[in-house]
């Protein structure tokens, strides 16, 4: 049982905020690896490269872009994005029991 003392919840949230940022760092860069051997992730790129400008993504290379928008910048964030889609997901899954059982 977890004690409910202040300092406890916040080493659980520190634990559980490092097991989330290790999960969508291994779920993205997993992700991003097999996105680059999709044959449809060439028609993806530019739609994706727009986002990223729509998001106020340098188009030139600037100090924080030195490249620009380069291709692995774009692919990072199509990854980072999905990561977090597949975490929400599974995270809103483990609510289902509670849903079907109508209480906490």
């Amino acid at each position: 049982m977890l004690a409910l003392d202040y300092a406890s919840q916040w080493q659980v949230a520190l634990a559980c905020s490092v097991a989330c940022a290790l999960v969508c760092e291994t779920i993205g860069v997993a992700f991003a690896r097999w996105t680059a051997k999709q044959p449809w992730w060439e028609r993806a790129l530019p739609i994706m490269r727009q986002t990223c400008y729509n998001f106020g993504f340098s188009k030139e290379p600037s100090p924080e872009f030195p490249d620009g928008t380069s291709d692995a910048i774009v692919l990072d964030l199509w990854s980072a994005v999905n990561a977090h889609v597949v975490v929400h997901f599974v995270c809103g899954g483990l609510m289902i029991p509670v849903i079907v059982a109508g209480a906490w």
